[in-house]
């Protein structure tokens, strides 16, 4: 239960930031950082897990631990498949430290993390620290800049706490590396750009690690995710996303990540022999195409449709580069599924129904 309120704490926290800065205080922000921190170290599963107060010793009692990267909101699901595909884990962390889109997990083999279908990444957990929080009203610019943002180009103060914290850390992951790259995600009101940590991180670990900084062509990637007051630092290998798997010959801007199509069949517990499946809105052939992997030859019907004669033929491209042939496309608008169809015939709907908002449409789902 804590680890849930957590969770629901970590997304009234990001709706809060997307109001206006005039009618939302820091200290307001902070209360539910704190919240969220307090309900984390209340959680069944944080045991043995890192408070933060020392950043160079976070990381003890968790030696194999990994921090498994998904879209937010679909942590408990991933979490539940640790579970189903793993099984007793040291420690399974939902949203760890109130970071959306993290499942912090010990004790499981690389093995059987490496075939879950909800995650994108399998980074090395390195450790996590808290910047301290700054006392409301401190570091406002006359100018209007950021909240913390010195003048005269100086670094906010929260980055130079980051840079310094980062110089304690000793990364398991760059042990016969030859070269390296960081990335940074911000999440919250902060004074710096992802950018700029990722440029003072990267000075770091080159001046200490005497290795080659190589955007492309690296053998290590540095991840620095800030998330309000929280920094999760890990390390991953150059290898390619656990999400990109299907061999695509089409694809639209809005495409469907597998991982989302996975969690979102899961969440019709589909273990009946047979289990039949029906995407209305099926674009191109996302959730099908994994439906079809999941289910195997234990799969019963799965047909999609779209009015899109464009996206009926990709998804049959797409089918055809998976070397699936058990998937049937047809162009049809969604309305005449159910003449179709006998009410019986499918054991769920699972689907991506079209983003009226961005399409500025008032159509009757």
């Amino acid at each position: 239960a804590a680890s849930t309120a957590q969770i629901v704490l970590q997304r009234l926290a990001t709706a809060v930031q997307n109001c206006s800065a005039e009618l939302v205080s820091g200290a307001i922000l902070g209360e539910i950082d704190d919240l969220a921190t307090k309900l984390f170290a209340l959680s069944d599963n944080a045991k043995e897990q890192p408070d933060g107060k020392d950043s160079t010793d976070h990381a003890q009692g968790l030696g194999d631990a990994v921090l498994l990267t998904t879209n937010p909101g679909l942590e408990l699901e991933v979490r539940r498949e640790v579970v189903d595909v793993c099984g007793e884990c040291n420690a399974i962390v939902p949203s760890p430290f109130g970071c959306p889109g993290f499942v912090l997990v010990s004790g499981a083999s690389m093995d059987s993390l490496l075939t879950l279908r909800s995650v994108h990444e399998i980074l090395n957990y390195e450790g996590h620290f808290t910047v301290p929080a700054k006392e409301e009203g401190a570091g406002d610019s006359k100018n209007g800049a950021k909240e913390g943002q010195k003048e005269g180009g100086e670094l906010p103060e929260e980055l130079v706490y980051i840079r310094e914290q980062m110089k304690g850390f000793d990364l398991k992951g760059m042990k016969d590396a030859a070269s390296f790259r960081v990335t940074s995600s911000c999440s919250g009101a902060q004074s710096f750009k992802s950018n700029e940590c990722e440029r003072e991180v990267g000075s770091v670990v080159h001046e200490k690690y005497k290795m080659k900084a190589d955007m492309k062509n690296f053998d290590v990637a540095v991840r620095v995710d800030v998330c309000m007051r929280h920094v999760l630092v890990s390390t991953s290998p150059n290898r390619s996303l656990l999400s990109k798997r299907h061999k695509l010959a089409f694809t639209r801007t809005v495409t469907l990540k597998p991982n989302v199509a996975f969690c979102m069949i899961q969440m019709c517990e589909p273990k009946k022999q047979g289990f039949s499946l029906l995407d209305p809105f099926c674009g191109g052939g996302t959730v099908l195409l994994e439906a079809a992997e999941m289910f195997g030859d234990k799969a019963g019907k799965l047909f999609g449709c779209d009015r899109s004669d464009a996206a009926v033929k990709g998804s049959q491209a797409n089918a055809k580069a998976a070397g699936n042939d058990k998937i049937e496309f047809q162009q049809m608008n969604a309305q005449a599924v159910d003449r179709k169809f006998a009410p019986d015939t499918f054991d769920a709907v699972v689907t991506n129904p079209p983003w009226g908002i961005r399409l500025s449409s008032d159509a009757d789902l």
